[in-house]
């Protein structure tokens, strides 16, 4: 604590939201182990040696523009690189609700609709969508989670990420 003359200041912590709070949990969970259950849910799903994968984390809860916007992107993304690099893990209580949005925002891939809880990342309270790397390790790289103030992060996150998939 920091103490004032006048009055105590508590340090202050990154805003909840903001910037430096979402780069701080990008960080914490950067290099994860994405759980064994991720490969029961996805059981279609195989990586061969060199294979990437794309996974999009959304849920009903997310801010929804954020899930459009970040869901158009990946359109552009699949258009370029294939349906089939990308995985889409959603959370929603209504499962027509769920097929009914997978229509109308154009996703060409299966979407698995999970645990709210799936990922120790979705225990934060992060209210948009994220998304990240995988291969055969298992590991999460270039974790990225979707700020509705910023969305020219978005384009500048699939440009650095495009190198896995050439």
């Amino acid at each position: 604590m920091l103490t004032n003359s006048k009055e105590e200041v508590e340090p202050s912590a990154p805003k909840r939201g903001g910037y430096a709070e979402t780069v701080s949990l990008q960080e914490k969970y950067e290099s994860s182990k994405i759980p064994k259950a991720f490969f029961n849910v996805t059981s279609d799903i195989s990586l061969g040696n060199s294979e990437k994968m794309l996974v999009f984390r959304f849920s009903e809860l997310n801010c929804g523009s954020c899930v459009t916007r970040e869901i158009r992107e990946l359109r552009d993304f699949a258009d370029k690189y294939g349906w089939e690099r990308i995985t889409f893990l959603a959370t929603n209580s209504d499962k027509e609700a769920l097929e009914t949005y997978k229509r109308v925002s154009r996703i060409k891939t299966e979407v698995y609709n999970i645990d709210q809880h799936f990922f120790e990342l979705d225990k934060e309270l992060v209210d948009t969508p994220y998304m990240f790397v995988i291969d055969q390790d298992s590991t999460i790289k270039d974790l990225f989670i979707s700020m509705k103030q910023d969305p020219d992060r978005s384009i500048e996150y699939f440009s650095s990420i495009s190198r896995y998939f050439e």
